[in-house]
């Protein structure tokens, strides 16, 4: 599907001109005849203003490509396990979200393997978990309450390859009909932060198709940010610190800004933002840790800003100069492997698949039955693959290399088998205790616990006039330690319940069936009257004084009462789960481990283990999903992954498409991006034009013709095609 540009890696230029349009089926047509397209160089590149052999016009760029530094790792071929032996047995380890998706595209790319799923628990889906329990109403009678004691939300970018993937696997599962959908202008867009004892509305501005109601919404966030800035403590300091930031950017040109991109050193999310608002710490404290506290659980000062959402932060010093091909060119620095992906995704997508796509990118959007929706149908779609065996209550006492062949050995509570291939989608200090001390950089890794209180209140509308998604906490704050945010889950499944109700009357004032509004059962059931809160406390770490669940229940309905102004007498039921490792801390020097485990791992197991999930990289639905498909994409080739996909789709392709090269930067650990720290990732950068690139997205076939998604060197992968 997507070939090579330019040379081989033993023989990459020193520069490389820009890259202009070309269609991807021309990329794919080299694969036909690798011979000539590895021994082509930069100079066979279509110039500025030049027509393509294929006859477009090539006056505007999609991407420049990076100059190759020659220092980017490949992975070996022998990461595909599946390619000399289409029968090979592969464990998966772990039963959660990431280890069902990867038994799952496992069984799709590989479906002669044969796929063994280890649990330790009786039940699957991890820290997806949705219950229902049984309370009293305000009249005493008996109501079922629906809680989350996981993640209820995903929000899926346009421009995004994880939230296309996602989109796609609803569909592969057939619950595409089950998930709800809320704009970026609903009540779930409203966010606060608590600092030092009152909430501060911190919600961006309208996202509106209108100009002019995004301009009016524009003004008022402006002036609800300046009012902010100049009354709240917790903002103290925010204007100086961005006029600090926004003038003192240098411009760099496409190579020395990808450089630097590379070269710069870790730190921490604390002295990086320090360093960015002029010194200024204290806006760090109060919004950052806020921010943090709500995705990862940790402390801003010892989590690393490279291998968290802030990334992007370490750039903002320095602004990329590159000429402008039209008044509307963007330019940004994506990775190549997220555009594989999103092209793969856009070709394997149905008519029904982009429609809904339409639906719920851009948005929010979660299940009218509960996140669980989306493990339980996992689990479903694996019992009916006949190449797929799930043993749950095996707990994985031991994995060590075979004595007698290339082989891994299982040893879990209830038998002992050996696997061609291993993949532990475990928690990483998990997976080093049973590897014997073979991955010794993963056993310091820490993981932050919480306790989930789920709250519900016969009463509604107690958390007025603060309506919204909820809010998270400062490390500054005025609250009992450990106090990480709150969440308004009454909020939430309102104006779920809203937006189906306006789709059940669309379809019957246009007198047509909407199957995506009145298949599920589960979306009728109009969600019971009253106040439902979820306050997250992280479990204190070992250094601390330990806190019981029944602690943490007191100490989460006093905060809750004492914001919100709610009676000691007012009935409440409420139920306490504990997660323990659920948000692994990426500290400073996440990525160098993750490098000294890669070369652990194929010293000592020589490439059958291999790793994937929030342990290694970011936590989280959609990148869970997506580490899923990477390592499973490694290990088997992902030859024929349409047919598997879309089935409808595939025969419209050529075999040429039907072949996608696994991103080089798995690798046969799951680790291979960071083999050599930073610099593994130099091959995987492009720097493309928003403005061609936004054409490309509306998911349309035709559209792939518009943007080229250059790969300059595959390595030794490359000989796949």
């Amino acid at each position: 599907m997507l070939s090579r540009i330019g040379t081989t890696a033993a023989h990459a230029p020193a520069r490389v001109e820009l890259c202009l349009r070309i269609k991807p089926t021309c990329l794919a047509s080299s694969s036909s005849s690798s011979s000539s397209s590895s021994s082509s160089s930069s100079s066979s590149l279509p110039r500025r203003g030049s027509k393509s052999r294929l006859g477009h016009a090539s006056n505007a760029f999609a991407v420049w490509a990076v100059p190759r530094r020659g220092y980017a790792s490949s992975s070996s071929s022998s990461s595909v396990i599946t390619k000399d032996k289409p029968d090979a047995k592969i464990a998966v380890l772990g039963g959660g979200l990431t280890g069902l998706s990867t038994a799952l595209f496992l069984s799709i790319f590989a479906p002669r393997a044969r796929i063994t799923l280890y649990e330790a628990n009786e039940r699957l889906g991890g820290w997806v978990h949705t219950v229902d329990s049984s309370a009293e109403d305000a009249q005493g009678r008996p109501q079922s309450v629906k809680f989350e004691r996981g993640p209820r939300v995903v929000q899926l970018k346009e421009g995004d390859a994880n939230s296309r993937l996602y989109v796609l696997l609803l569909h592969q599962l057939g619950i595409a009909d089950q998930a709800w959908a809320l704009g970026q202008d609903s009540e779930l867009a409203r966010r606060y932060i608590y600092h030092p004892d009152h909430l501060i509305d911190l919600t961006g501005p309208s996202n509106s198709d209108s100009r002019l109601i995004k301009s009016a919404s524009l003004a008022r966030f402006a002036g609800r940010m300046l009012k902010n800035a100049l009354t709240e403590p917790a903002l103290k300091g925010l204007l100086p610190a961005l006029a600090h930031m926004l003038s003192n950017r240098k411009p760099l040109g496409a190579e020395e800004y990808c450089r630097r991109l590379v070269d710069i050193e870790d730190e921490s999310i604390g002295s990086c933002l320090t360093r960015l608002f002029g010194g200024r710490s204290s806006v760090a404290d109060n919004l950052a840790s806020a921010m943090t506290h709500g995705i990862y659980g940790g402390d801003i000062w010892k989590l690393s800003i490279q291998s968290t959402l802030f990334a992007r932060a370490q750039m903002f010093p320095y602004r990329l100069d590159v000429p402008k091909p039209s008044r509307d060119s963007r330019f940004s620095v994506e990775r190549l492997s997220d555009l594989n992906m999103m092209t793969l995704v856009t070709k394997a997508s149905s008519e029904e698949c982009v429609a809904t796509g339409q639906r719920l990118l851009g948005g929010y959007t979660g299940f009218y039955g509960g996140m669980e929706a989306l493990t339980e149908a996992l689990v479903q779609a694996l019992r009916k693959r006949s190449n797929v065996t799930i043993e749950t209550g095996s707990f994985v006492s031991d994995v060590a290399p075979s004595l007698s062949s290339e082989l891994v050995e299982v040893k879990t509570s209830k038998s002992t088998a050996t696997f061609d291939k291993v993949i532990s989608t475990l928690f990483s200090r998990q997976l080093a205790s049973i590897t014997g001390g073979r991955i010794p950089a993963l056993s310091e890794k820490k993981g932050a616990s919480m306790h989930v209180v789920n709250i519900w209140f016969p009463r509604s509308g107690l958390n007025h006039p603060h309506h919204g998604f909820g809010y998270l906490i400062s490390s500054q704050a005025d609250v009992e330690r450990g106090l990480l945010g709150v969440l308004f889950d009454s909020d939430r499944e309102g104006a779920i319940w809203r937006e189906w109700k306006q789709r059940q009357d669309a379809v019957v004032g246009g007198g047509s069936k909407d199957e995506t509004a009145s298949s599920s059962s589960a979306a009728r059931q109009q969600p019971p009257t009253g106040t439902k809160l979820t306050v997250l406390l992280r479990v204190p770490w070992e250094d601390e004084p330990p806190r019981s669940p029944e602690q943490a229940e007191a100490i989460a309905l006093a905060h809750v009462r004492r914001q919100f102004g709610i009676a000691a007498d007012e009935p409440v039921h409420t139920q306490v789960s504990t997660a323990r490792d659920c948000i692994p801390q990426h500290e400073v020097g996440h990525q160098a481990s993750l490098a000294a485990a890669h070369a652990q791992l194929a010293s000592a197991f020589g490439g059958r283990l291999a790793v994937a999930g929030p342990s290694y990289t970011a936590p989280g639905i959609l990148p869970s999903i997506r580490a899923a498909f990477d390592v499973a994409a490694s290990c088997t080739g992902l030859h024929d992954a349409y047919r598997g996909l879309a089935p409808a789709a595939s025969a419209t392709h050529t075999p040429a498409e039907l072949a996608l090269v696994p991103d080089p930067s798995v690798g046969s650990t799951g680790l291979g991006r960071f083999a050599q720290g930073r610099r593994s990732m130099w091959d995987d950068l492009a720097i493309v034009d928003s403005a061609v690139k936004a054409d490309f997205l509306d998911l349309k076939k035709e559209s792939l013709e518009r943007i080229i998604v250059p790969r300059l060197q595959f390595g030794s992968l490359s000989k796949s095609l």
